[in-house]
């Protein structure tokens, strides 16, 4: 029976950006790290980056095509960083009930990578890697897939109105 060490989750799965929301500083989503066996092996930090692969690379495009899936561990040095990693501490007194907050920004290269996905494949495959520390400074990374897709264009009361 296998045990759990470390498991990451995103907060949204899928998200709806529009292009005012593209701004540095946007939060694009929320990984939650939790370390749910720490009388096993006790992780001390969780970190996160949001990253998206060059266009062509294996991402799924919104037509069906055959390519293998991308991780964190094979993603192509190209690929653009558009979050700033950021790092947060597991409390020393963790039994395993807590669960970290990683908020992820956008930053100022995250608005022409979304967009030329937008204009390439019509939504935007995002590679959110999480990384957690262990006390004997190894680390195991796991990949989380959000998908980003444009907002849908808003429609006015008159543009719906019949003459």
């Amino acid at each position: 029976m296998a045990t759990t060490i470390c498991d990451a989750k995103l907060n949204p799965v899928e998200r709806s950006l529009g292009k005012r929301q593209l701004a540095p500083g946007t939060i694009l989503a929320r990984a939650l790290c939790a370390n749910p066996t720490p009388g096993r092996e006790r992780a001390v930090k969780c970190s996160a980056i949001a990253k998206l692969p060059p266009i062509g690379t294996g991402v799924p495009a919104a037509v069906s095509e055959v390519s293998p899936p991308l991780d964190c561990d094979h993603i192509p040095p190209e690929a653009t960083n558009i979050t700033l990693r950021k790092a947060r501490r597991f409390a020393q007194n963790n039994d395993g009930g807590q669960e970290i907050t990683v908020p992820l920004k956008l930053n100022s290269l995250a608005r022409d990578a979304i967009k030329a996905y937008y204009r390439a494949r019509g939504q935007a495959s995002v590679l959110v890697c999480v990384t957690f520390s262990f006390n004997d400074g190894t680390s195991v990374t796991l990949t989380k897939n959000l998908q980003v897709s444009p907002q849908p264009a808003r429609t006015s009361p008159r543009d719906s109105k019949q003459g």
